[in-house]
């Protein structure tokens, strides 16, 4: 089971996919300075989980 999900500074493009948010088993994730677009609703969600994301 996936608890965390840490995509940070590397170098990713696009958007947040939606299906994300039926990842319920994670505690935690982290996409900074990576993506643009709409960010999905997730669960335990922190800003601090999006910092550096022009666009979002």
């Amino acid at each position: 089971m996936l608890e965390f999900l840490l995509l940070n500074s590397n170098d990713l493009s696009g958007e947040i996919p939606i299906s994300f948010a039926n990842l319920s088993s994670l505690f935690g994730y982290n996409f900074s300075y990576n993506l643009t677009g709409p960010i999905p609703l997730l669960h335990n969600m922190s800003i601090s989980s999006f910092f550096g994301n022009k666009g979002l």
